[in-house]
């Protein structure tokens, strides 16, 4: 056979981009905003803790405003994961990650071939626009308050400023801190507003709870895509400090979610009756032990990362029963 004839072998990459599919199936979009990994649960606890939490001291609950609140965080947050995938893919990051877990490493959407970059950024601004759109009818409709209303704003913002050039925080070791701020006390003190018009000192503490926690989280998740991320000059916290401090900085904000509550009962910021998610302390100690010395096992720090997450889950519905007992209010 001369050169001519032979066939022409594309590499693993060329050949899905040359099969790509012009829109995607629904599975690969809903992957791509990460239904499957469980995301959405973290943008839903600090709503509905500043919700549950105004509740307690007003006696309102406005379900409708609080479920188009809802309704455009889950937009903006469906728009982050899309962006943040597109400009992975732009810096190179996704692509050279040769380490795959279900907690790191982006969607890979785009990598294996299910959607094309271009797909997936407009979808992403796309979908950035309609929770815009929704906020700013909750803005309007509602009449909000000023300093509430610009809150949103910049948690509307911070999707966008975390993950898009030539800003992108996550790149410059900001991104923890953003996240941790707009999915602490921004969104609880949304939650509690929307809700009863209201917004309790007790929200804003509570949130830094969440806020902790939630950093917590993206801290693990970093410590997989360490050598792709400083390759690619990604400098996170864990790039910035190691995957050994890595895990010691997630547990430290572990532990500074927990510490937030107890010195708010302490301080008679938060109800006494909050002293009922003790329990959770006995989770982080567990989960925290020996955290620097974990960093080099991959099924480990991933085990951890997934129970991280349930974590939440527990210390929120702890946080809520608490608030539920709690005679006096808030």
């Amino acid at each position: 056979m001369s050169t001519e004839d032979a066939p022409i072998r594309l590499s693993r990459r060329e050949n899905a981009r040359a099969e790509l599919p012009p829109v995607g199936t629904l599975t690969a979009w809903l992957r791509a905003v990460g239904v499957f990994r469980g995301f959405f649960v973290v943008s839903l606890i600090p709503l509905t803790t500043g919700a549950f939490v105004a509740h307690q001291k007003t006696g309102l609950w406005n379900l409708s405003f609080l479920a188009i609140a809802q309704a455009a965080v889950w937009l903006m947050h469906a728009s982050t994961h899309l962006l943040n995938d597109y400009y992975d893919h732009v810096s190179g990051v996704d692509d050279v990650n040769e380490v795959q877990t279900p907690i790191s490493g982006g969607s890979r959407v785009i990598q294996d071939g299910l959607l094309s970059a271009g797909a997936v950024a407009s979808m992403g601004w796309l979908l950035w626009l309609a929770g815009a759109g929704v906020l700013g009818y909750l803005v309007y409709a509602m009449e909000m308050d000023p300093l509430v209303t610009g809150l949103a704003v910049f948690g509307a913002l911070a999707g966008v400023v975390y993950s898009a050039k030539p800003i992108w925080l996550s790149y410059r070791g900001l991104g923890e801190v953003l996240v941790g701020v707009t999915f602490g006390p921004v969104l609880t003190v949304l939650g509690a507003y929307v809700t009863s018009g209201e917004v309790p000192f007790s929200a804003v503490v509570l949130g830094g709870a969440m806020g902790f926690w939630t950093m917590a989280i993206l801290t693990i998740n970093e410590v997989p895509d360490y050598d792709a991320d400083l390759e690619c000059e990604k400098r996170n916290l864990v790039v910035r400090l190691g995957p050994e401090f890595g895990m010691l900085l997630w547990a430290g904000l572990l532990w500074a979610a927990v510490g937030t509550i107890f010195a708010g009962v302490v301080l008679e910021m938060l109800p006494g009756k909050l002293v009922l998610t003790t329990p959770i302390v006995f989770a982080v100690l567990w989960l925290t032990r020996g955290a620097m010395e974990k960093s080099e096992d991959l099924d480990e720090v991933v085990r951890l990362s997934r129970l991280t997450m349930f974590g939440q889950v527990v210390f929120w519905a702890l946080i809520i029963l608490s608030l539920h007992y709690t005679s006096q209010g808030v």
